[in-house]
């Protein structure tokens, strides 16, 4: 079974790994393995190391996530969605994970540390979480200009704007 929705893949085999490749809005990332817990799994660890070295991730802290949604397609969607919240609201990256999905369930737990080094995506320089810049995976060196004169980079990478 394979599907591509716009930003990623989960692609049944039996050999279990990940990989990114190019998209025109950003970067797609594909699931590969032999059940559709494990495809899930990969994709979860392809969405990671987009910002970061995986092997630099310690699994210190572990999360719970449950999600629903009809089709396996609707699923991945909101799975990888359900990491990245978690990712920006806890300020977190996760390196283990272990899914279980029954019919259009999904629970997870998921492990991961909350001081973990991310990468910018331009300039390729390892950084910390408060300099990095979330919502566009750049640090404030590579902020584009247009952002910082309007101020929101100051928002975006949690500080308040003095504007």
């Amino acid at each position: 079974m394979t599907f591509a929705p716009n930003f990623g893949q989960l692609i049944f085999m039996s050999k279990t790994y990940w990989e990114h490749y190019s998209h025109p809005a950003d970067m797609g990332i594909r699931g590969f393995g032999p059940t559709k817990e494990q495809a899930f799994e990969q994709a979860a660890l392809a969405l990671t190391a987009i910002t970061t070295d995986l092997e630099k991730v310690e699994p210190e802290e572990q999360v719970e996530i449950s999600c629903e949604e009809g089709g396996d397609e609707l699923l991945f969607a909101v799975w990888l969605n359900a990491l990245i919240y978690e990712m920006a609201t806890r300020g977190m990256l996760f390196s283990r994970f272990e899914v279980n999905i029954e019919g259009n369930k999904l629970h997870a737990k998921i492990c991961g540390e909350k001081t973990a080094t991310t990468v910018c995506l331009k300039c390729g320089k390892s950084v910390c979480k408060a300099c990095h810049f979330k919502i566009i995976g750049v640090c404030k060196k590579c902020v584009p200009p247009e952002i910082e004169e309007n101020g929101m980079a100051h928002i975006m990478i949690g500080k308040k704007n003095s504007v």
